[in-house]
């Protein structure tokens, strides 16, 4: 009975302290979907989610404001090189700020692909993922060229070491990885 009594406490104990982690915020201005979150401090957030949303916060969460994307597009990935430049991805889009968020113009991208992940390993190479290819800036994301995807059908994330070794998860008919090097 002891052993019950002292589980149970363990447990209740164990739930009270992560109950108290994590707290819903409103989602006002959107009710729509949030798929990525970047922290650039502990004050300043962004978020982006479905019909081109863009969120912002400089009070570490406690309000939040709606930027305007230019897009409908669903959003899934934001990257921020700085304070001011920052890249998101989602649809067949890529959209760039230099001011901060304040305002997004669409970058010119080859073909038609749904882009997931945005990642830049410096201040001119950078990486996007999408269903049937990657594409490679190295002029800071004025132009984005193909490059070998290597076998997945779906590339879902990227991370770069360095500007020339980096790491691609995906899909293809059973899941995989494909390391750049």
């Amino acid at each position: 009975m002891r052993t019950y009594l002292i589980f149970f406490f363990v447990l209740l104990f164990s739930y009270s302290i992560v109950a108290q982690k994590w707290q819903y915020l409103n989602q006002e201005p959107t009710g729509n979907q949030l798929n990525d979150i970047l922290s650039m401090d502990e004050n300043v957030w962004f978020a982006v989610g479905e019909l081109g949303t863009i969120l912002k916060t400089t009070d570490g969460g406690e309000t939040w404001i709606h930027l305007n994307s230019g897009t409908t597009k669903d959003l899934h990935s934001i990257f921020f090189q700085d304070s001011q430049v920052g890249y998101v991805v989602g649809g067949n889009e890529i959209l760039k700020t230099v001011d901060g968020g304040d305002s997004w113009t669409k970058q010119t991208v080859p073909g038609y692909s749904n882009y997931y992940c945005i990642y830049f390993p410096s201040l001119m190479v950078g990486y996007v993922t999408g269903d049937n290819r990657i594409l490679k800036t190295i002029d800071g994301g004025n132009n984005w060229n193909q490059i070998a995807a290597g076998p997945l059908d779906t590339r879902h994330s990227v991370l770069f070491l360095n500007p020339d070794t980096g790491f691609v998860t995906g899909q293809s008919y059973g899941g995989g990885y494909y390391e750049n090097n």
